[in-house]
């Protein structure tokens, strides 16, 4: 071992400059393997966190342009969902998603006034909680999805009320228009709509489509031409040919 060290350091003395480029050289190739491994890694195990990640599949679609070429896209309608459910019995079920940012504050009169810009996501109920099972810390996941209900994810939850238990507690969401002026987003405030806390779950991890924040209703009645949702569908992995 001693011989070795030895000879190692007199190769660097006589060949200085070599060995350093080497050295770099392989420190270089190292940390862009580690790269390639890591976002490999999260490529792969992206959206697996789901117990039945195996059948969820992202809906896309094919879509016309102006200049008669074909494009995939992912946003449909709800009566595009509705119509592929009753139409394909390979579906076994579905969800649409139509997250955005929204502002809420809560009902503390200390408060009052202090916004929180949060993740907000309207879903549909039967689908969120069949396909993507979140893990229930408090509530019952079935009063979450009520009209004038939501649930929260742990992150949201605190943000809001803290380490208060929030079951029961009221807060306000703001109905609002995105203004985006020079790269900043900005909310003009139109009305509060009072929600209750039924539910909260665990936070969904970063390697995940799901963002943490708050989930609520979202009416199966909606324009047909209303194309904001990106929704996935259960299909048992045996029936996903020509899906």
């Amino acid at each position: 071992m001693k011989l070795i060290i030895k000879n190692f350091l007199t190769v660097l003395k006589r060949f200085k400059t070599s060995s350093v480029l080497n050295i770099l050289g392989l420190a270089i190739a190292y940390a862009v393997f580690f790269m390639i491994f890591v976002e490999t890694y999260y490529d792969f195990s992206f959206d697996r966190n789901f117990k039945k990640s195996d059948s969820i599949f992202l809906y896309t679609h094919l879509m016309p342009s102006e200049f008669g070429v074909k494009y995939l896209r992912t946003k449909t309608t709800v009566t595009e969902m509705q119509k592929l459910s009753e139409q394909y019995p390979e579906v076994q079920n579905f969800c649409y998603f139509w997250e955005h940012d929204e502002v809420f504050n809560i009902e503390d009169e200390n408060r009052r006034g202090q916004t929180v810009q949060l993740s907000a996501t309207r879903v549909r109920e039967d689908g969120f909680a069949d396909m993507f099972t979140p893990e229930m810390l408090v509530g019952d996941v079935r009063q979450a999805f009520i009209p004038g209900n939501a649930l929260l994810t742990e992150s949201a939850a605190k943000e809001l009320f803290g380490d208060v238990n929030p079951i029961g507690k009221i807060f306000f969401r703001h109905e609002s228009d995105d203004i985006n002026l020079w790269g900043k987003a900005f909310f003009r405030l139109n009305s509060d709509q009072p929600m209750t806390v039924a539910a909260v779950c665990k936070d969904f991890p970063d390697n995940c489509s799901l963002k943490n924040g708050i989930y609520f209703h979202q009416a199966e009645q909606d324009p047909a031409n209303h194309w904001p949702y990106t929704s996935y569908i259960k299909i048992d992995p045996k029936n996903k040919v020509g899906f």
